[in-house]
């Protein structure tokens, strides 16, 4: 397995803070836990990424992903994510600012953030999770890299054990509609003609994506490519159920009951292991990693220790 760019991605300030030892090596083995107790599935999925040893775990981090764009209420405040800049730089990590979804009314906001951030540190990765944002990233002098929002791969759970392509698992039959159909599913979007002349023309530098049921097909050349592991967020958006909403100063206030409660999705039929924290579902997808990490064109991991909620 070649050398990659080894990212860990801080969802939480919070978790950051109780890093030291890790900011000081550098290494995934010195993470501190998260303050909340893991699930098992993130325990198992965790072992998992452990398991590849020296050509992901026991290498160091040179960069961190900075920020959470699955939830509008655990985005990070100006005050955070400056504080984090400053942490990344004084441990010799190089760092990208995360971005979620931005509203037209936080818009000049975040632009405003960016300039500053750029100002003291020089241009930086920014991931964007919205096609505004990313259209006028580089226009700002910022180094525009597509979210994994924006990777349009169906990950819905409709795609079960049951239907998985032979090239992932040479044990289960699939029909030669369904074969024809998960090879079209496969296509990297960012392969895609006009996706990529869009990217072109935004100065987009690489793309996020993550681990889908039905595999990546890729061509040899395009965007360099950020794999995220071991989970895959495959749906959000919508009303969170365990939401508690306040007004404080004029902001939209959360409890983030999210860190403290989960809801586990129960089917008739066997599917993938599923979990619903908050708004988003995950899955855990660390079963898939020796299909993902034998692509070239992925030369960057982006590690998460836990669910990034």
């Amino acid at each position: 397995m070649r050398d990659r760019e080894i990212a860990l991605h801080v969802s939480d300030p919070a978790f950051l803070r109780r890093q030291g030892g890790f900011l000081r090596s550098h290494l995934l083995a010195d993470l501190a836990p998260s303050a909340r107790p893991s699930l098992e599935m993130e325990t198992v999925a965790w072992a998992a990424v452990a398991g590849l040893g020296p050509a992901v775990f026991s290498r160091p981090v040179e960069r961190l992903y900075l920020g959470n764009e699955l939830c509008p209420h655990l985005g990070w405040s100006d005050e955070e994510i400056l504080s984090a800049c400053e942490l990344a730089a004084d441990s010799g990590l190089l760092f990208s600012l995360v971005f979620g979804v931005i509203r037209e009314r936080g818009f000049s906001g975040r632009l405003s953030l960016l300039h500053q951030v750029i100002g003291r540190f020089g241009a930086v990765e920014v991931v964007a999770s919205d096609w505004g944002v990313l259209s006028v990233l580089d226009e700002v002098g910022a180094l525009p890299v597509a979210g994994r929002l924006l990777f349009r791969a169906k990950r819905l759970p409709r795609l079960s054990r049951s239907v998985l392509p032979d090239s992932l698992d040479p044990g289960v039959a699939a029909s030669e509609v369904s074969k024809e159909q998960l090879t079209e599913l496969a296509e990297c979007p960012w392969d895609i003609p006009w996706e990529r002349e869009a990217a072109a023309r935004m100065g987009v530098r690489r793309a996020d994506v993550e681990m889908v049921p039905q595999g990546l097909r890729t061509g040899t050349d395009g965007l360099p490519l950020s794999l995220y592991l071991p989970f895959t967020a495959v749906t959000g958006g919508g009303n969170c159920p365990v939401s508690v909403l306040s007004v404080r100063d004029g902001r939209t206030v959360c409890s983030r009951r999210c860190r403290s409660s989960i809801v586990l999705p129960r089917f008739p039929v066997r599917t993938w292991s599923l979990v619903q924290v908050g708004q988003t579902v995950f899955m855990p997808t660390h079963s898939l990693m020796g299909h993902y990490l034998a692509n070239e064109r992925i030369d960057r991991l982006v590690v998460e220790p836990g669910l990034p909620m």
